[in-house]
C-alpha cells in the first residue's frame, strides 16, 4: 500500500464520522429539529417564509408534530389560506 492510498483511507474514515444522517421529510418531527435547522415554507401564492424550532414551539406546535403536517396547520401571511405550503428543511451552517 502506498502512502497516498493510506492517507486517502484515513481521510475517508474521518469523513464517515462527520457524516450526519437526516430523516426523510415524512418522518421528520419538530423534536428532531436542531438549532441550525430552518423550515422553508413557500405558499402557492408565491409568499416565502422561514421558521425555526423556537418559533414553532412559540406558535404552540407540539414536539411530536410531524413537519410535513404543519403545511395544513400554518396559515400564509399574504393570502391568509392554509394547506397550500410546500415545506423544505434546511441547515443554516454545517457542523
Amino acid at each position: 500500500m502506498t502512502v497516498l492510498g493510506a492517507r486517502l483511507r484515513l481521510e475517508q474514515k474521518e469523513n464517515v464520522s462527520n457524516f450526519v444522517v437526516t430523516l426523510p421529510l415524512y418522518g421528520f418531527r419538530v423534536e428532531n429539529m436542531e438549532d441550525d435547522h430552518v423550515l422553508l415554507l413557500e405558499c402557492a401564492c408565491g409568499h416565502r417564509g422561514y421558521l425555526t424550532k423556537r418559533e414553532l414551539i412559540r406558535a404552540r406546535a407540539h414536539s411530536y408534530d410531524r413537519v410535513i403536517g404543519l403545511a395544513f396547520v400554518l396559515r400564509c401571511r399574504l393570502c391568509k389560506k392554509r394547506g397550500r405550503a410546500e415545506i423544505k428543511v434546511k441547515r443554516l451552517a454545517p457542523h
